[in-house]
């Protein structure tokens, strides 16, 4: 990371088993100190299954700064569908909301040979957050891993999809026709009211008052 300083996101398709489920694993912290560092968004895998009985994410896929993705089987037509039975689910450690997105998790290999794992859809996920950064005016780790969550289609956490896949027609850095986000940064300290004025929110979204719309935490899940 330091002799590359232009690399934002970093993909992590390799998990260390045997790590406790009920804390986040020295890789996870030592990662997210890393990333934080040096202002980068590791994408790593959830983990696959395996003979060790082992149904957690496995790190460092604990790593609370991490974008964390998990598989996701293809419907008749093509489209995004169940979660694939070959990768791993959530939770975190301490009810952490991992995986976040998932995609397609079975990939044809050379020779036509098929295999099925979490490190496939997180290399789509990889390519897609970098091309997120590289469209954005002023993009953060956090900002990229917010529109990604924020453009997967599920309305509820599922624990091995995750919130679902990062595109339903509309890339992320963009809005789908007859939306709008709203994304601002702030320093908040514990104890302490906070309000903010002044931002221009479109008639369209305010009914009887109030605003009108969904949200979405983009914040790292342990803030």
């Amino acid at each position: 990371m330091r002799t590359h300083p232009d690399t934002k996101v970093w993909n992590i398709s390799a998990n260390q088993p045997g790590a406790s489920p009920d804390a986040v694993s020295l890789l996870g912290h030592e990662l997210a100190t890393l990333s934080r560092h040096f202002g980068v968004l590791p994408v790593v895998s959830v983990g696959n299954v395996s003979p060790s009985g082992t149904t957690r994410p496995e790190p460092p896929a604990d790593c609370e700064a991490a974008i964390v993705v998990g598989g996701r089987q293809a419907n008749a037509s093509g489209g995004p569908a169940g979660p694939c039975p070959n990768c791993l689910g959530g939770p975190g450690p301490d009810g952490m909301l991992k995986p976040d997105v998932s995609w397609f998790s079975e990939l044809q290999m050379i020779g036509g040979v098929t295999d099925t794992g979490s490190s496939y859809p997180t290399t789509l996920v990889s390519s897609l957050a970098a091309h997120t950064f590289a469209n954005l005016r002023n993009p953060t780790p956090d900002l990229v891993k917010a529109l990604l969550v924020s453009a997967s289609e599920l309305d509820e956490h599922h624990p091995q999809l995750g919130w679902g896949t990062p595109y339903q027609g509309t890339m992320p850095w963009t809005c789908a026709p007859g939306t709008v986000a709203l994304t601002w940064t702030a320093q908040l300290q514990p104890g302490t009211a906070y309000y903010w004025t002044g931002i221009p929110i479109p008639p369209e979204m305010i009914h009887n008052g109030k605003l009108l719309g969904r949200a979405r935490w983009g914040c790292p899940d342990r803030c």
